[in-house]
């Protein structure tokens, strides 16, 4: 039975605290390797360290991405490191990714997306553009304030997409190697959205729209790369911190349900002390 892999992040420059973390991992029931990143690996120090490890597991994450020529000279000038994987960003393209894997050798390439997430604003603001330009042949498409679009990755490179006819739902899938092509996306979506229409394949083009809606597609939007929301790292919280001003708001709110509740003990203790007397009374009397 293989043994699982788990990989632990040293993400720091202090080569002490990378020992200490080696140290203490060494005795596991799983194989362990280590991530090391940019910052690390450009240093000197950082370099000669990661190169001289042995029997160790070594996840080079330099996040590779440039043009065909310059990856396949960085995996050749980094094979010194011995490392098993190293990162390089799908978007450098086919030819790129294809040019690093040629010179990689034993090292396995893992692929990085985009560390961003897709503008939902922008998505929409363009399939209403595509919507207007189709509906001045086609006319206004009744159920489009019920429509919803839906996107997902694939692993082959261009655009494919999915749609009911008549329906209110388009899927599209796209590859992240072609994810700037915004003609491609166009000409998918209006695809999907003739079948929303209730046009079967024969009843229009493979791709409905023309030169010249495609034209003013480009002018209004560039390309896809202002579709992409950078990614924000969650800044780091201290714990502590965080502690003691919950406390101290927590003893404010109790502070005011305790001079609350005083003020209410002292009141009905004041109305009982001026009713004890007609109490007692009362009693005898009956």
């Amino acid at each position: 039975m293989k043994k699982s892999k788990i990989f632990i992040a040293c993400d720091t420059t202090n080569i002490s605290k990378i020992k200490k973390i080696i140290k203490e991992t060494k005795n596991t029931k799983i194989k362990v390797g280590y991530k090391f990143g940019l910052e690390f690996l450009n240093s000197i120090n950082g370099q000669n360290f990661v190169s001289k490890l042995r029997k160790k597991i070594i996840f080079a994450d330099l996040k590779i991405h440039d043009i065909p020529n310059t990856c396949a000279s960085t995996v050749k000038a980094i094979k010194y490191l011995n490392a098993n994987y190293l990162t390089i960003h799908i978007s450098s393209g086919l030819q790129a990714l294809k040019a690093a894997k040629k010179n990689s050798g034993k090292t396995k390439l893992v692929g990085v997306t985009i560390l961003t997430s897709l503008d939902n604003k922008k998505l929409q603001q363009l399939f209403c553009f595509v919507h207007q330009l189709i509906a001045k042949t086609e006319g206004r498409l009744r159920q489009w304030k019920r429509m919803r679009v839906f996107m997902s990755y694939r692993n082959t490179a261009g655009y494919s997409g999915k749609a009911t006819l008549g329906g209110t739902k388009i899927w599209i899938r796209f590859c992240l190697v072609s994810y700037n092509n915004i003609e491609t996306l166009s000409q998918v979506f209006a695809h999907e959205l003739m079948h929303s229409y209730g046009f079967g394949h024969k009843g229009f083009r493979r791709f409905p729209l023309d030169e010249k809606q495609i034209a003013k597609i480009k002018s209004r939007f560039v390309d896809m790369k202002s579709f992409w929301k950078p990614y924000k790292e969650k800044p780091k919280v201290d714990v502590i911190v965080v502690r003691y001003r919950r406390m101290v708001s927590n003893k404010k709110y109790w502070e005011k349900k305790f001079k609350f509740s005083s003020t209410k003990y002292k009141k009905y203790s004041r109305m009982i002390r001026g009713y004890q007397k007609k109490y007692s009374e009362r009693l005898k009397s009956v």
